[in-house]
């Protein structure tokens, strides 16, 4: 029966995506006869689709504007060399084509059209993916006319194909993946993901090694190291056997790295290819002998996928507590599925004495940082023993602060447009290079549980925006650069126009507090850095959201927004917010 069932659920996937094809990609126009063919999931490296599309040639004597339609979907298929899109293309042009130079991403709805002798496609661009693999949302609108022209045989071909590969949103998002390469942080103790955007099926072991092997994207590359030396190459593509085993067949100069650096590359390697399901372990060669990797390699000089979850990005000793600010007091929060425990933390802000206004917790949940005094005041606190362990004054409108994964505190405060960075250790505040962020006006910021990337949200022209900046933390200073603003866009194509708050809902996901111009309230809505889709979450009922806390912990997700009104409200899945508290003023999570 299950069997039965299954076979019935494909045919109804395929049945619907390949409406959707026509629809999405040939418009209301018609498309060939001889259009994509869907076909059941035959990859043992697909963790996630069920279908793919099979790439049809061009059928005799097709018109120009069905040529284009099915040129677009023959792009959508994933083929080593693209060849039989190259078949819709004139000789003249179909060596020269470089379907793997790039991806422009293109909004839905839109179809060819054809007029005075020319087959053109108007529409807004919402993206484009470098040659490296490496995405980018831009605004931009894309008109393209594709040439045709008739050959010796009579057929309609094309004589000016675009740069790289030309997709719809609606093949992006269901016939890409987005797998994250890994990159060690410059100290070595834990690893910072860096997605890229491959086409369904070019996912493969070697094509994610060989994208190790290229190094990190530009904009986190000033951010992290890596211990795979330049000059290294793969001698063959990696081999996965029956048992998961790839084996990595490396040349050049990892011969020379140290037992450490050793260590990394072996997590480098078996961080990445973990995402890909058929592999449970690697083995690494050096032309072509075994590669020594110290205790790490258990039998047969295999590293499990799993040996290294010290180097994971989300800090493995999390806590999971929700701290926060009830009735005046510091608490942590024990939930269950029905009921929420309110302890009050040791010492005095447990007691009521000094009004506390927002707070930090670390990793561990050891210590919390303590804003008081609007906004001018910052006390660091044992949780266990409730004793002060550090106090900073004469600040002003400071932030709520957070503890980064290395164990400081930071803090932001000052007059927006002229505040400061700075960290705290011990009882020393020291100033951070703010790079580009220099006169930005910063009314939230959460770093990233791998401390490399913080998310801010930023005024600017009397609005809202959510930004993106990493912490450089090589030569042992730390510099907060590369700021990028983040357009917010959602499936529907509505725009948040004003973000009020932030959270790392895991190493590459983020929930953000946001409003459109016809919404009055911010509602939560999730956004995936890999490709910048953003999704609502929540809807608000009388929320009067103002802020938002989130465990960054991607195998529990953990949020709370809090209300203008003391109100919070806890995530418990997709539009299911049950309220928590009524007098609740501000929430933390751990890290």
């Amino acid at each position: 029966m299950s069997g039965n069932r299954t076979s019935g659920g494909r045919r109804t996937v395929r049945a619907l995506l390949a409406l959707a094809l026509a629809t999405l990609l040939g418009g209301c126009v018609s498309v060939p006869s001889t259009g994509p063919v869907i076909r059941g999931d035959q990859s043992s490296t697909r963790p996630t689709s069920q279908v793919e599309i099979a790439a049809q040639p061009p059928a005799a004597n097709s018109s120009p504007r069905a040529v284009v339609d099915g040129f677009l979907q023959a792009m959508a298929a994933y083929e080593p060399d693209y060849a039989t899109a190259r078949l819709y293309l004139a000789p003249s042009v179909r060596d020269a084509w470089q379907p793997t130079s790039g991806v422009t991403v293109y909004a839905d709805g839109h179809a060819v059209t054809e007029s005075d002798g020319k087959v053109t496609l108007s529409a807004p661009v919402t993206g484009r993916v470098d040659a490296r693999g490496a995405f980018t949302p831009v605004k931009d609108q894309l008109t393209t006319d594709f040439g045709l022209q008739r050959g010796a045989d009579g057929q309609w071909r094309i004589s000016a194909p675009p740069q790289g590969l030309l997709v719809s949103q609606f093949v992006f998002d269901n016939f890409f993946q987005h797998p994250s390469l890994y990159w060690p942080e410059p100290g070595g103790q834990y690893l910072v993901p860096d997605p890229v955007s491959l086409a369904q099926g070019r996912r493969t072991p070697s094509t994610l090694v060989r994208a190790l092997l290229a190094g990190p994207g530009d904009w986190i590359a000033p951010a992290v190291s890596s211990a795979i030396p330049a000059g290294t190459s793969l001698r063959s593509d990696v081999a996965v056997d029956s048992a998961g085993v790839a084996t990595v067949d490396l040349t050049g100069p990892i011969d020379t790295l140290d037992t450490a650096q050793r260590r990394l590359l072996a997590g480098q390697l078996t961080w990445t290819l973990a995402q890909l399901p058929t592999v449970t372990g690697v083995k690494v060669l050096h032309d072509g002998a075994t590669y020594a990797l110290g205790d790490l390699a258990g039998q047969n000089s295999v590293v499990p996928v799993k040996a290294l979850p010290s180097l994971a990005p989300v800090p493995a000793a999390l806590d999971s507590h929700l701290f926060a600010i009830v009735d005046r007091k510091v608490v942590r929060v024990d939930q269950s599925d029905q009921t929420s425990t309110v302890v009050p933390i040791p010492g005095p802000f447990g007691q009521g004495g000094t009004v506390p206004e927002s707070l930090a917790v670390t990793a561990a949940a050891d210590t919390a940082a303590v804003v008081t005094g609007g906004g001018t005041r910052v006390t660091t606190i044992d949780l266990s023993a409730g004793t002060t362990s550090a106090t900073f004054t004469g600040l002003s409108r400071l932030l709520r602060p957070q503890y980064a994964r290395t164990g400081e505190l930071w803090l932001v405060s000052g007059e927006p447009g002229r505040q400061r960075i700075q960290i705290a250790q011990g009882d020393q505040l020291h100033d951070i290079d703010a790079g580009e962020l220099a006169g930005e006006r910063i009314s939230s910021f959460r770093l990233s549980p791998d401390g490399a990337r913080m998310a801010l949200v930023i005024e600017r022209d009397g609005h809202t925006a959510l930004a993106l900046a990493r912490v450089d933390r090589h030569g042992g200073t730390l510099r907060v650069e590369g700021l990028q603003v983040i357009p917010l866009v959602t499936s529907g194509q509505s725009q948040l126009t004003s973000v009020s708050d932030v959270g790392w809902a895991g190493p590459m996901g983020l929930v953000v507090l946001g409003a459109g111009q016809e919404s009055t309230q911010p509602s939560p809505y999730r956004l995936d850095l890999s490709t910048v889709a953003v999704q609502q979450i929540g809807q608000p009922d009388g929320w009067q959201a103002r802020s938002i806390a989130t465990l960054p912990n991607p195998e529990s997700t953990r949020m709370v927004i809090v209300g203008d009104q003391g109100g919070a409200w806890r995530y418990e899945d997709a539009f299911t917010w049950p309220h928590l508290s009524s007098t609740m003023t501000a929430a933390a999570y751990p890290g």
